[in-house]
């Protein structure tokens, strides 16, 4: 007999471990594997090529984006989703992203087998509810907003001419946070750092022009769990555009590339971003996930987007201080307020004595690393990582009242 060979996707133990039982239960299917996030599933995928992918809809880089690089790792694969509910908005997002079928949890276990092994054969397997929710009219269904000079719209319609040097010339500035329950993170803080760049770079700015955008949009705006992007240019235009969250790695493999900072941009977060972007290109094609910025001299500094936390004796967390004219990051200081990191320069020749370490950035808060130039690190989190993810979560929640 020909098991359809089947991989489970859910960040919750519970429902992930049901479901693994159920299809180890039916000799018609195969359970190759079971991941907790959408880069475990990848990786799972492109090793096992199952048949089928069951995947949660509402775990941390799920949806449609989730969908799309999971056909892209293992082209053969298809995709049931499975949600909690059947919301016409997210079930046609799904179909339209490539999923071959959305089933609602709590189905019983013989229809759950039965639509896995239908879906294998080819078929598109829809639960009832599932199948009405996605002919409705979509009347509610609201795309990715974004906010121009005052003016809500599409994102995809926000236009800025092609004559502004904050296109040309990447002159002008930004900032990226997070929304959690559709509310952002340290919003003053981010700010009061746009302020501050705009004037190291000598860019007239209406903060309080920028506040009332970014309250306009958060008030149109219904995806809970998102970033919001807000630049500045040179041609005076305000831009707030409300981003889909990426997937991203469960754990980091570093590369170090050689950088110089440019001391007369010191505290300017500007959208001249090229260098940055190339790093991390340049370590991809290394086969590490993200660039370790490192200056000529030695100097260890920051990840491109990300700021580096190790420790160096398993015990203390140190990170490079701000006068190696790294980025003062938001996260950074806020990790600073909740648990004891020292500033401290730390060479290339430490790294290989790096005992565990990570990367903090608004979007992915503390973010574990694995390995540093192919060497992997004693843990991965460790303790103390672990610790700092947990601190700053909790920070996250009691400033904003919400569960992040």
């Amino acid at each position: 007999m020909t098991h359809v060979r089947v991989l489970v996707v859910d960040d919750a133990l519970a429902i992930r471990q049901v479901l693994v039982d159920l299809l180890t239960a039916d000799p018609r299917v195969e359970c190759v594997g079971a991941a907790a996030t959408v880069h475990g599933a990848l990786d799972l995928a492109r090793r096992t090529r199952p048949d089928v992918a069951l995947m949660d809809v509402r775990m941390p880089g799920g949806g449609p984006v989730a969908v799309g690089a999971m056909r892209i790792a293992s082209p053969g694969t298809r995709v049931v989703a499975l949600s909690g509910g059947a919301d016409g908005a997210i079930v046609r997002g799904m179909l339209d992203a490539g999923a071959s079928g959305y089933l609602v949890k709590g189905t019983i276990a013989s229809d759950l087998i039965d639509a896995v092994v239908r879906c294998a054969a080819g078929d598109t397997v829809l639960a009832t509810e599932v199948a009405a929710a996605a002919t409705a009219e979509p009347a509610s269904v609201r795309p990715m907003l974004a906010i121009l000079d005052g003016t809500v719209t599409d994102a995809s319609q926000a236009q800025i001419p092609a004559t502004d040097d904050g296109f040309l010339r990447g002159d002008g500035v930004f900032e990226v946070m997070r929304l959690y329950g559709g509310r952002p993170f340290a919003l003053d803080d981010h700010l009061t750092r746009l302020g501050r760049s705009a004037a190291n770079l000598r860019l007239p700015i209406d903060l309080d022009a920028v506040r009332a955008d970014v309250e306009a949009l958060l008030e149109r705006n219904d995806v809970q769990e998102a970033a919001m992007r807000v630049v500045v240019t040179r041609g005076g235009r305000r831009l707030a555009i409300v981003e889909e969250l990426k997937p991203l790695p469960e754990t980091l493999a570093l590369a170090t590339i050689e950088y110089a900072p440019t001391r007369v941009l010191d505290q300017v977060k500007s959208l001249s971003y090229a260098a940055n972007m190339l790093a991390r290109r340049l370590a991809q094609e290394q086969d590490a996930d993200d660039a370790l910025l490192v200056t000529p001299h030695g100097r260890v500094l920051e990840g491109p987007t990300t700021s580096f936390v190790c420790s160096l004796d398993g015990e203390t967390l140190v990170t490079p201080p701000l006068s190696e004219h790294i980025l003062d990051s938001i996260t950074r200081r806020h990790l600073f307020d909740v648990i004891e990191v020292t500033e401290q320069v730390i060479a290339r020749d430490d790294l290989p004595r790096v005992r565990e370490a990570f990367m903090a950035s608004t979007l992915r808060e503390v973010h574990p690393v694995r390995t540093i130039d192919g060497v992997e690190l004693a843990a991965a989190p460790g303790a103390l990582t672990q610790e700092a993810a947990g601190r700053i979560r909790a920070h996250i929640e009691q400033e904003l009242g919400v569960s992040a």
